[in-house]
């Protein structure tokens, strides 16, 4: 068994030996010959020379900065003034409060000592609301709850460093 195998590993030695010999490439050769001796040999135009760097000197300092809003642009301040409107931060959050209005879908209505619609969250579970609960994250308050809609007033800010009223709406998804 052992000389069949130290046949097997010179024959193996043989065949990688075999593979090592030069090949015959002399079409090859020919080829490459050939299309040398047929192309063109333009030689390659010079290389234009680059051109003199002159550095530049800022001398601007004294000029008014490009970076500045021109007074002329420059709107006022109005003066901030309260009016009062502000959401209650000391109150403890509602559920719904958690969402956006827009994540918000309204599927349905029920009676129960009042009208009262079904809100469907994100996380896929159905909340009820009544006039008076506060939902979405700008501090909206439930005002009226309708066969096809819920009306609510939101917080939102002014924009000015203070709040506004906001009249939203969620409508029913019918599908």
């Amino acid at each position: 068994m052992t000389r069949a195998r130290m046949t097997l590993a010179a024959l193996a030695g043989c065949l990688a030996l075999g593979g090592c010999s030069e090949p015959d490439v002399s079409d090859l050769r020919e080829f490459v010959a050939n299309t040398k001796a047929s192309a063109p040999g333009k030689p390659l135009p010079p290389l234009p020379e680059p051109p003199v760097y002159h550095p530049l000197t800022y001398a601007a300092q004294d000029l008014k900065s490009p970076f500045e809003v021109a007074a002329f642009v420059r709107t006022p301040v109005a003066p901030k003034i309260d009016n009062g409107i502000r959401p209650d931060l000391d109150r403890p959050r509602e559920e719904l409060e958690k969402y956006t209005l827009s994540s918000l879908k309204m599927v349905g209505t029920i009676e129960r000592e009042g009208r009262w619609a079904l809100i469907l969250a994100p996380d896929g579970s159905v909340q009820p609301v009544a006039p008076g609960n506060h939902i979405g994250a700008d501090y909206g308050k439930v005002t009226a709850v309708l066969d096809d809609r819920v009306e609510l007033l939101e917080i939102v800010p002014d924009g000015q460093g203070g709040w506004a009223e906001r009249r939203n709406a969620l409508s029913l998804q019918t599908q």
